[in-house]
């Protein structure tokens, strides 16, 4: 039988068993051979578009093998880890994808071989936010959710500094996007030496070049639509494991607020009163049906800025969430935001106030692990208190201190969950919460 008979029949079996992949795996055009536009085929991958065998490899493999081999593939599609790489290391970014597509399929009951990519301490985890952390797992900074009990290899804490925010030694990276991206982790389930079969690519033209922008949010929109067809022909065919899958693609096509209009209007709603008029009515009177006019407010006197610097910092994330604070700046005036960069403790030396027309520093220093603690002592300890605090982090710590007395808002890198699984939460227990999320655009 060719391989793309026995293609065509694992999607049939496919539509039969779990329907959501069979679907998707049917928006696949199967190319065998070694090599795609000059790019070499080492065993299987998809760009959206293809799925792409290499002849030799496929026909080593056991028929449960093949099977597997194939879902994981298709799952590399259905979860959009070829358009939600960006500028991300693409070996690591395809290990941070295996797990989490491995830890998905093997609660619906698939088989996993031994030398899997599938380490359970990422269970709910996103891509980006594995991503993040195997650099660090890879320093033997600590596995599973990142931990604070060791500051880490870069980091010292005097001695004689109780609140933990004296400045602290840190390593430079000159590149803001670096995140570790010179050196690439092994592909094994905790950091071991087993290739991992199967690889996810940037989509691309007909012809072999990049899609535009423009293509790619087209791209996204489309899979979109297949995701929600998908998980239609799903129901009624149950699985164990469709919750981690649902909350996976969910990710993609969850119409949530967008972080930016939250981060607009929690700003705006922290400015300084100006004055009434009668074009705002004021809410909380009409709600005891009294109607008067409503506060006007302009700007800010001061922004806090506490960003996160720890090792598991990701850089992506935060060149889009300074680029929108630069961009609020140019409609809402803020007299003065104070940049507070920490790990475990606050990078005294680096604490830079930003007057309106000022630019924002152009590179970062990381390192160390995290507490929330020492912000919060700092924020207390100046003379007055600022209008706002947004702590920008990946959430990877439970050390969060006594809350100052002011608005705070946690802009989170990663997902935040309030009781995963029913045992885990990272939300934190004061402040609002958003999610940084780049793929809403």
């Amino acid at each position: 039988m060719s391989i793309e008979r026995e293609i065509d029949k694992l999607r049939q079996q496919l539509m039969d068993e779990q329907p959501f992949w069979g679907i998707l795996a049917s928006r696949l055009k199967t190319v065998v051979g070694n090599h795609f536009h000059g790019r070499e085929v080492k065993t299987a991958a998809v760009d959206g578009r293809h799925l792409f065998i290499n002849p030799d490899f496929w026909n080593d493999l056991s028929l449960q093998e093949r099977k597997t081999i194939f879902v994981h593939e298709v799952a590399h599609v259905g979860l959009g880890h070829h358009l939600r790489r960006d500028d991300r290391d693409q070996k690591i970014w395809n290990v941070a994808g295996d797990h989490e597509i491995n830890l998905i399929l093997e609660k619906q009951g698939f088989e996993m071989p031994d030398h899997a990519t599938c380490d359970h301490r990422f269970t709910g985890w996103s891509a980006e936010r594995i991503f993040a952390d195997l650099p660090r797992r890879r320093r033997g900074e600590g596995v599973g959710p990142p931990s604070d009990d060791d500051p880490g290899e870069n980091t010292t804490v005097p001695a004689d500094d109780p609140d933990g925010d004296s400045e602290g030694t840190t390593t430079t990276a000159e590149d803001p996007g670096s995140n570790d991206k010179g050196d690439s982790p092994s592909n094994s389930s905790a950091g071991g030496s087993e290739e991992t079969p199967g690889e996810v690519w940037d989509p691309v033209n007909d012809d072999g070049s990049e899609i535009t922008e423009e293509q790619k949010t087209k791209h996204l929109e489309e899979l979109t639509h297949d995701i929600q067809m998908a998980d239609h022909a799903r129901k009624g065919v149950g699985s164990s494991g469709d919750v981690d899958r649902r909350r996976a693609t969910n990710r993609l096509i969850d119409p949530r607020m967008k972080w930016k209009n939250f981060l607009n209007r929690w700003i705006t709603q922290r400015g300084k009163p100006v004055g009434r008029s009668w074009s705002k009515l004021d809410r909380r009177s009409m709600v005891r049906e009294i109607y008067q006019p409503g506060e006007i407010k302009e700007g800010m006197d001061w922004l806090v800025l506490a960003v996160d610097v720890s090792s598991s910092i990701a850089q992506t994330e935060f060149r889009a969430f300074i680029g929108h604070i630069e961009s609020i700046r140019k409609n809402i005036k803020i007299e003065k935001i104070t940049l507070v960069p920490f790990n475990h403790v606050v990078q005294q030396e680096y604490i830079v106030n930003l007057a309106p027309k000022d630019k924002f520093p152009s590179e970062i220093r990381v390192g160390g692990g995290t507490s929330f603690a020492p912000i919060f002592n700092w924020v207390r300890r100046q003379n007055k208190t600022p209008d706002g605090i947004i702590v920008f982090t990946d959430l990877c710590c439970d050390e969060y201190g006594e809350p100052a007395r002011t608005s705070i808002l946690w802009a989170s890198t990663d997902e935040v969950y309030s009781n995963y699984q029913g045992w885990y939460s990272n939300k934190p227990p004061f402040g609002e919460v958003i999610q940084i999320d780049i793929s809403q655009g």
